[in-house]
């Protein structure tokens, strides 16, 4: 975490926000920066930040109030404190009850913290949780959609099959160009959302995970990326799309056919089977 670039260092402080290619709301959404993610930023103007995530070295405009400004050691310890992560889809997170009256009021809850999220707990109590969000302010959620950290998922095929059983809950989810939360994903950015939970660090897009893992020439196992495109004289150059294997010839992923997250197959007897996935099977790849 230093660059002779940076400005100066930041924390995510919104649930979401996107990550833009011009400072311009209508500009193409990038990635997006989830609540926590460490971020560099390298410029300054108006209102937007240009920043470059740590998570995978990936850079973009964001609004300037979606980041929380910080010294390179408050950003170390805020991330080495995380010891939870988000199990469900999408987690309520309100103001602990202490703060307010004794009757829940709407007007308390304070965001949707997105599937993968890792946070920093501080107490817990009859199946509530307090979590210090990267400003200090405390946030309340159920205990339910929390996973501790001694039993966060490894790479390995334990961790792997606990790993899929969560994605195979984001079936229907929307597509969504840049997405990397449940309100949408695109086909890296859930391939990346399912590494980063098994403790893995991988790259953004689907060409630059194509050139990070192990290649392989037999059959893929669970977990195990497909990665398809057109043929050419340098076809790593040519990946436009990826998918998690499932074994043999099913995989899941965020795609533009289905406008959403779907099983498809690769064998032609199967009813899930589409031909442009078979005849544009570039590779597979294994991480870990």
């Amino acid at each position: 975490m230093s660059s002779d670039d940076v400005i100066s260092w930041g924390l995510a402080r919104r649930c979401v926000s996107d990550l833009r290619s011009e400072t311009n709301n209508r500009s193409e959404r990038l990635s997006q920066v989830l609540l926590g993610d460490a971020v560099c930023i390298l410029e300054e103007q108006s209102d937007w930040y240009h920043v470059r995530m740590e998570r995978d070295g990936y850079s973009g405009w964001v609004h300037a109030n979606a980041i929380l400004r910080a010294d390179l050691q408050e950003v170390k310890a805020y991330q080495e404190e995380c010891d939870v992560c988000v199990i469900a889809e999408m987690l309520p997170a309100r103001l602990p009850e202490s703060s307010t009256s004794q009757i829940e009021d709407q007007r308390d809850f304070v965001g949707k913290l997105p599937f993968g999220l890792r946070l920093h707990m501080v107490d817990r109590h009859n199946q509530q949780a307090i979590l210090r969000h990267p400003d200090g302010t405390l946030w309340q959620v159920s205990t339910n959609g929390l996973l501790e950290r001694e039993r966060w998922p490894l790479p390995n095929e334990q961790g792997i099959e606990f790993t899929l059983s969560f994605i195979h809950r984001m079936i229907g989810v929307p597509y969504l160009w840049g997405g990397r939360t449940p309100f949408g994903y695109d086909c890296s950015g859930l391939t990346q959302t399912f590494l980063n939970f098994t403790g893995l660090k991988v790259p953004r897009d689907a060409d630059q995970q194509f050139m990070a893992g192990i290649p392989l020439l037999d059959s893929p196992r669970p977990g195990d990326l497909l990665f398809f495109g057109e043929a050419g004289s340098q076809r790593y150059a040519n990946v436009t799309h990826v998918a998690i294997s499932l074994g043999g010839d099913e995989i899941i992923h965020a795609n533009g056919a289905a406008w959403s997250i779907s099983i498809n197959s690769l064998d032609s007897s199967s009813h899930l089977y589409r031909s442009w996935l078979k005849e544009h099977l570039i590779g597979i790849r294994r991480f870990g």
